[in-house]
């Protein structure tokens, strides 16, 4: 009875070792090929992930400066933080640090950038979404 067990038990052994080796012969893909399968465009990345290539400013239209801030004779810089979608338009654009005051600096450097285009960042060449930090500077004409 115990011999009999004893080879059952081999057996069973023998049959799981095979399968182990049957599934290691098997390819599998590596680790980045996976994570690049994984990727889709649109996905939101950081802008300091590995093989992240930062946006590039494509194109942006002239800086309205508030009539406001002009007879005021206030200027600034705004810290913005904006979204930059996968087809390298601005998606969402908030305020970090603000101009100060009602002069409409802030306002008016968040219309301004989101008219911007952008060639969109890419993660592994896949185009991504990314924030990224931007400042606009508004200086009175001399």
């Amino acid at each position: 009875e115990q011999k009999r067990i004893e080879e059952e038990r081999l057996a069973e052994e023998k049959k799981k070792q095979e399968a182990a080796a049957a599934a290691a012969a098997q390819p599998q893909p590596p680790a980045t090929q996976a994570a690049a399968q994984a990727l889709r465009p649109g996905t939101l990345v950081n802008l300091s992930d590995p093989g992240v290539m930062p946006p590039e400013l494509a194109s942006q239209s002239q800086l309205q400066y508030p009539p406001i801030a002009l007879r005021q004779r206030v200027e600034g810089v705004v810290e913005l933080s904006l979204l930059v979608d996968e087809k390298g338009s601005v998606a969402d654009a908030q305020v970090v640090r603000g101009a100060g005051g009602r002069a409409g600096l802030n306002e008016a450097a968040v219309e301004s950038v989101k008219r911007r285009k952008y060639r969109p960042a890419t993660k592994d060449g896949v185009p991504v979404k990314v924030w990224i930090s931007v400042s606009v500077k508004f200086q009175l004409p001399k």
